[in-house]
């Protein structure tokens, strides 16, 4: 997700076939005099409408700052729906430069991912 500048932006969709858990990397940039708050999300379907809050114990889950230039850790295990989102929101502009998400838990060994999101990869299996 590019840097915040409105209040509930939703970042990228992320497809969670085959994999358990994700955690989200948000960095947050040199202007958080207000906080920025990171918000997981999970829908059946890519459509925004259908996204909705994931809670624990009734509260939402959520990574929260006002530091500068550090990185907001979000993680969810054991996702039930298969599409996986983050909100950002800041009432400063810039407040955050990107959100890095990492899937974990795999089904199966891990196919490559899409070329357009990331630029190279490898997997690797230990067998002994």
């Amino acid at each position: 997700a590019a840097g915040s500048t409105t209040n509930s932006r939703g970042s990228k969709v992320v497809d969670m076939s085959g994999f358990d858990s994700i955690l989200t990397l948000t960095a947050l940039g040199t202007d958080t005099s207000t906080p920025v708050v990171v918000t997981a999300q999970t829908a059946a379907s890519t459509s925004a409408a259908d996204f909705a809050t994931i809670t624990n114990n009734s509260t939402s889950i959520t990574a929260t700052s006002t530091a500068k230039n550090g990185v907001l850790a979000l993680e969810c295990m054991q996702v039930n729906n298969r599409y996986f989102r983050i909100t950002q929101s800041s009432t400063v502009a810039q407040a955050t430069g990107g959100t890095i998400a990492i899937l974990y838990n795999a089904k199966a060994q891990p196919t490559t991912s899409d070329s357009t999101d990331v630029l190279g990869s490898y997997v690797g299996v230990v067998t002994s």
